[in-house]
């Protein structure tokens, strides 16, 4: 996973629930979030949850397909499928 500067949202995140049924998290979901735990987020960090929320819920529906590559890793286009797991292990053999 690359570097996270920003762990504490990613841990509320979390904490509140990366989505909410079938969608993400709503604005409302993280007031009450808010006024519950007593966290009072900046306007910026609020709006980076929301996002992360819906990027959480897009890269979930994006995985569900064959092949589809690791979020993270480099020099990989999310359109094209990752190699199948043999082809994989054959590619570690040759390091």
């Amino acid at each position: 996973m690359p570097p996270c500067d920003a762990l504490h949202l990613a841990g509320y995140l979390f904490d509140i629930g990366p989505t909410s049924g079938d969608g993400p998290i709503s604005h409302g979901d993280i007031a009450s979030w808010m006024a519950n735990t007593g966290i009072k987020l900046n306007p910026w960090q609020a709006l980076t949850i929301r996002r992360l929320s819906v990027d959480y819920l897009n890269e979930s529906y994006r995985a569900t397909k064959r092949g589809a590559a690791a979020p993270w890793q480099s020099g990989i286009s999310h359109e094209k499928p990752v190699n199948d797991t043999k082809n994989a292990l054959r590619n570690l053999a040759k390091l």
